[in-house]
């Protein structure tokens, strides 16, 4: 979900907050994983390049958790 997140990212998960509209969450739709916004209709992308979900298209969605921080691992050199 860049620009928020990006590929290495830890996402922080709270298993126990219930999500309110405008709130990101892990979600869980025909066996992939999204870290989307939730919306009132839809879960909505906040990366350009990727397309809002209609909620209603999918008969099995899962909501892991609310997204309540991040880790950032960057520019690590190996010794």
């Amino acid at each position: 979900m860049e620009p928020d997140y990006y590929d290495g990212d830890i996402v922080l998960v709270s298993q126990k907050a219930e999500l309110s509209h405008g709130d990101v969450g892990i979600f869980i739709i025909n066996n992939d994983a999204y870290i989307k916004e939730y919306g009132e209709t839809e879960l909505i992308s906040r990366n350009p390049d990727a397309d809002n979900i209609i909620i209603s298209e999918y008969d099995n969605i899962v909501c892991m958790g609310k997204v309540v921080g991040k880790y950032v691992w960057r520019n690590v050199q190996r010794i």
